[in-house]
């Protein structure tokens, strides 16, 4: 079994960090993971001090395995991780600033890549290529890469005529699961060549499954442009090009604002919803959050739970989509009520009166005994928050008679 070696990058050069760049990490543990190492290479990325990490990285130079993988990510357990929003602060964000066209953010051109949980920014104002997080140049039938729980960020103007936010490149038969991404501002004017997710090859067999990601304000939200790809469960926003090419049979589930998707699906899509208007958390501040109130978002996608090509169950935030049954909704988050509600205290009342008048039993929190068939009243202190009305609850009692143990829960009429 493979042992997993992490090593911490932090721009601030906190307590325990390893590298100050996840351009110095690679640069120093790229090798052969197969062999004698046989290791499972992990950079874990924090920001302590609020400085983002300013140097594009390449993932090169490795000899993977499935067994034997890379994994740049934000580990969920720690603070470093987003919220579902862009923050700065000690959020982890990879924030490049382009001197030149035909670079990337994050390039992978090794098998067996995961990229977990960053914050991305392409800052550009130049023409040729900008690419936030790109896949590409990898050769094998099995080799897979995983580019989730992202949220990246385009900041574009002037010359820049291609950028693209995720993009899968592969001239082969490999495979990219790219889900539970946010995409944001991947849009130059009129500038066609520049997309939110796009998988571009010249390989026909090279395949890539968009599922649950939401892109907003991108001249082009997913495309296919050659190669294999499956999309499903996308929210696709305030962009100019809702989808661009074929994709595969099973595609669907993609929400717009626009009045066409502007793909086509091989035997048609299911489920698509066209000319949807949304209701996120606080757009202006791209925090695009489902609420209650949204009618066109929640409930409407695929439950993927058990999905044969690539099963999974939480959103861009880690909240659980639910299970087989559950409806899920489309786009990279899942909303999941706050609401709940929780009993302060209680206090038995005598049935004597009307319910402003009836007289106290005994002091609240305090138990009572009665005679069967006695007829009393109960008042509970409960505290909500969020909205009680969105929840079924119900009060449920169970008796405990005189020598004996307590019965069932019962609902109470």
């Amino acid at each position: 079994m493979a042992t997993t070696v992490t090593k911490v990058v932090d721009p601030n050069s906190g307590s325990g960090y390893n590298y100050a760049s996840a351009y110095d990490w690679e640069a120093a543990q790229q090798g052969d993971l197969t062999g004698a190492r046989n290791e499972i290479a992990v950079a874990k990325c924090r920001c302590t001090g609020g400085t983002a990490d300013i140097t594009g990285v390449t993932i090169d130079g490795w000899t993977t395995s499935a067994t034997q993988y890379i994994k740049v990510w934000t580990d969920p357990s720690e603070s470093y991780r987003h919220n579902g929003t862009y923050q700065t602060g000690n959020k982890y964000r990879l924030e490049i600033t382009y001197t030149s066209g035909g670079v990337s953010c994050l390039e992978t051109i090794e098998a067996f890549t995961q990229i977990i949980g960053l914050q991305i920014a392409a800052i550009t104002s130049y023409s040729g290529g900008a690419w936030a997080i790109y896949a590409g140049s990898f050769t094998g039938s099995t080799a897979t890469t995983i580019i989730s729980h992202n949220i990246v960020k385009g900041v574009l103007s002037g010359a820049c005529d291609n950028a693209k936010g995720i993009t899968h490149e592969i001239n082969d038969t490999a495979k990219a699961y790219i889900f539970n991404n946010i995409v944001i501002d991947f849009i130059n004017g009129a500038n066609t060549n520049i997309y939110g997710i796009r998988q571009s090859s010249s390989y026909s067999a090279n395949l890539s499954y968009f599922y649950n990601n939401t892109i907003i304000n991108c001249y082009n939200g997913i495309a296919n442009s050659n190669g294999t790809a499956k999309a499903l469960n996308n929210l696709i926003y305030s962009c100019t090009v809702a989808g661009v090419g074929t994709f595969l049979a099973g595609s669907g589930y993609n929400v717009t604002d626009l009045a066409s998707m502007g793909y086509t699906v091989t035997g048609g899509a299911t489920g698509d919803r066209l000319s949807k208007s949304f209701t996120f958390a606080n757009a202006g501040a791209d925090d695009f959050h489902l609420v209650a109130a949204d009618t066109d978002s929640i409930g409407y996608g695929l439950n993927l739970y058990n999905d044969a090509d690539y099963p999974f169950q939480t959103d861009i935030d880690g909240q659980d989509r639910g299970g087989a049954a559950a409806s899920w909704d489309i786009g990279a988050d899942e909303y999941v009520s706050s609401t709940a509600i929780e009993q302060e205290g209680f206090r038995p009342r005598n049935d004597d009166g009307t319910e402003a008048t009836a007289t106290w039993k005994a002091d609240q929190d305090t138990n009572i005994t009665l005679a069967a068939d006695t007829a009393f009243r109960l008042r509970f202190l409960l505290k909500a928050t969020g909205n009680p009305d969105s929840i079924d609850a119900q009060v449920e009692a169970r008796v405990k008679p005189s020598g004996g143990a307590f019965g069932a829960w019962g609902k109470i009429n």
